[in-house]
């Protein structure tokens, strides 16, 4: 009897395992989250004491951007769409790369923005981190 109740639980974690990494391979937000989620400590200790940003973050190309208070990191892009996150200094949202933008709020935590034929959306993920979605 217990080895079929372990049996079930092990089988259901895999399944969930499994499925996590899809949707996060998948799902631009999950995949941004959880990149935060692995090396968000060790990215802000790195700004936060000038150090420089470690070379290899597990991506195989992406972009760094600094400027006006805060860090960007675009992770990936698919077609016109560009993802990433940033670390905001003062801890407020920012458009993509500083971009002179209204930020509406659009629900707790969510803004859009448009600016000269761009848009784009961000989101806390935590603390002093954000979710980015620019459009070109």
């Amino acid at each position: 009897m217990k080895r079929s109740v372990l049996y079930i639980v092990a089988v259901f974690l895999a399944a969930a395992l499994f499925i996590g990494a899809l949707t996060a391979s998948f799902v631009p937000r999950a995949r941004v989250s959880l990149f935060v989620m692995l090396n968000g400590d060790t990215l802000e200790q790195a700004i936060k004491s000038d150090e420089g940003i470690p070379v290899r973050l597990g991506f195989t190309t992406y972009n760094i951007w600094a400027g006006g208070g805060m860090t960007e990191f675009m992770l990936f892009t698919r077609g016109s769409s560009r993802y990433g996150c940033y670390y905001s200094e003062s801890g407020e949202p920012f458009a993509f790369q500083d971009e002179d933008a209204e930020l509406v709020e659009t629900s707790e935590n969510n803004w859009e923005w448009q600016s000269g034929g761009r848009s784009g959306e961000t989101s806390r993920i935590r603390g002093n981190w954000y979710y980015f979605r620019a459009e070109f």
